[in-house]
């Protein structure tokens, strides 16, 4: 009977899982259609080309969101690219939101302010925000040794840097400086600085 009960389980949630991706994908080829010509900053899914995988990533836990890795094609430089983004997906609003790899867009606004209302109450749980971002950019960005170093902590707000390791492992360098505010237990902005250009802004 347990066993039953077992596989009884799995195939509903594959089933639905799988829904879940087909509802995902109908969106992604709405957006992101098919072209005969790409221009810069166009995106396009090629379905037969594409594969999608679903990752877990417990930063969007608490928000019921469901994220997927996604190879995305455009044009850089006048060269046909092939990027690696992350999309979450909103189910109950059926809306998808992507990032493509850091070098090409930074720490892209409308992808992050996902995490816009993060209960930050404890240095656990910050620590767990934390260590879940980083997780979000290594997945995101696999060819770059991404690390989050040198941690602060101060009253309603916790700073970090992200810091990309050379190939050799003995040099570094800091992409960005981020600010955490959450003044009421819950993440209300993010304050990204590129120290190289001293390139500013606030996603929130």
């Amino acid at each position: 009977m347990r066993v039953v009960q077992l596989l009884l389980f799995f195939i509903i949630t594959f089933n639905s899982n799988s829904q879940t991706i087909d509802e995902f994908e109908k969106i992604l080829i709405e957006k992101f259609p098919n072209k005969d010509t790409i221009n810069e900053e166009d995106w396009v899914y090629y379905k037969d080309e594409s594969s999608i995988t679903e990752i877990e990533l417990e930063i969007y836990v608490d928000k019921k969101i469901n994220t997927y890795l996604v190879k995305m094609y455009t044009m850089v430089c006048f060269n046909f690219e092939e990027i690696d983004c992350v999309f979450t997906f909103d189910k109950e609003k059926n809306e998808i939101e992507f990032v493509p790899e850091i070098w090409y867009s930074g720490l892209k606004k409308d992808f992050y302010n996902n995490l816009i209302g993060y209960d930050l109450k404890s240095n656990n749980r910050i620590f767990e925000f934390i260590k879940g971002f980083e997780k979000l950019l290594k997945i995101n960005n696999s060819e770059l040794d991404l690390k989050i170093e040198n941690i602060y902590f101060e009253n309603g707000r916790t700073t970090f840097y992200l810091v990309e390791n050379a190939n050799n492992k003995k040099e570094k360098s800091i992409r960005n400086i981020i600010v955490l505010n959450h003044p009421k237990e819950k993440l209300s902005s993010l304050n990204i600085l590129n120290p190289a250009n001293n390139h500013f802004y606030k996603i929130e």
